[in-house]
């Protein structure tokens, strides 16, 4: 009689055979994935022989498409700690398939704490994940198979996904895509309840206020730099030229144009 791990090992090859990864995410069947995880000491062994779709997509990209449970995702990332920064075909990472898909506040928030970059990369489209947020004309329909979108549309807009994304980076709350749209024109065109769009709103004008105030810090940078610079040449010249030497000792006042021409020649012209 066959000894138990030959007993065990027996059964998931053949559940592995009949129902393997990429079917139990498709399927959503989340008990039977967790059981198939926890029957490995080491996640990665079960999530290596994930099959190649042609679209660069790794199994956290799958996983994150169907609004899976946030500790499914835990084991996903602990098998590959990678996986989350990996971009597709279409150069979107695994936070824009959870954006995209209607995935849990825990998932977003997850995702977007542990790897902000992630919140900035923008797909082939020049979109940002909060764009895939706030643009509700492309839900995945497979979350929203046979629900009545008006049933849906509280649930469709999730106040604390839209702040970690911004909290995750704030600096790309205002960008345009491609075609010119932001996170906001996304969310107003998808009819976003007033809290989504004042919370957008916010974080538009926060940003804006940090990008005035950093122009106008640069532009003093800059005017310091000039006025250093004129002050520097104009004493150098006044120091060297013997004709200003002597209207400095005649306390003779002179305003000196350090853009036209040499020190000599603008004196030259002069009459005493």
């Amino acid at each position: 009689m066959p000894s138990r791990p030959t007993l065990l090992t027996t059964f998931i090859s053949s559940f592995r055979k009949i129902e393997g990864v990429p079917q139990l995410i498709k399927k959503r069947k989340w008990r039977r994935l967790r059981q198939l995880l926890n029957s490995s000491d080491d996640h990665s062994d079960v999530l290596s022989p994930f099959p190649e779709y042609g679209n660069g997509q790794n199994p956290l990209h799958a996983l994150c498409r169907e609004n899976p449970p946030i500790d499914l995702v835990k084991k996903f990332i602990e098998a590959s700690p990678l996986s989350p920064i990996e971009v597709d075909d279409q150069k979107q990472t695994p936070l824009h398939m959870a954006a995209y898909s209607l995935a849990s506040a825990d998932v977003i928030e997850l995702l977007s704490t542990l790897y902000p970059d992630t919140a900035s990369t923008k797909d082939v489209d020049g979109k940002t994940p909060l764009m895939l947020a706030c643009d509700k004309s492309q839900v995945n329909p497979n979350i929203v198979d046979n629900i009545i979108w008006a049933e849906l549309d509280s649930s469709i807009w999730s106040p604390e996904s839209i702040k970690a994304l911004i909290k995750a980076s704030p600096r790309t709350v205002a960008d345009e895509d491609d075609s010119g749209q932001s996170a906001l024109e996304y969310a107003i065109s998808s009819e976003a309840p007033p809290c989504i769009i004042r919370v957008l709103q916010h974080a538009c004008s926060v940003e804006c206020l940090r990008k005035r105030a950093e122009t106008r810090r640069k532009a003093c940078r800059r005017s310091s730099g000039n006025k250093l610079r004129k002050s520097v040449s104009t004493n150098s010249m006044l120091e060297k030229d013997p004709l200003a030497s002597r209207l400095k000792r005649y306390e003779i006042p002179l305003v000196i144009d350090t853009t036209k021409g040499s020190f000599q020649s603008r004196m030259s012209t002069l009459s005493f």
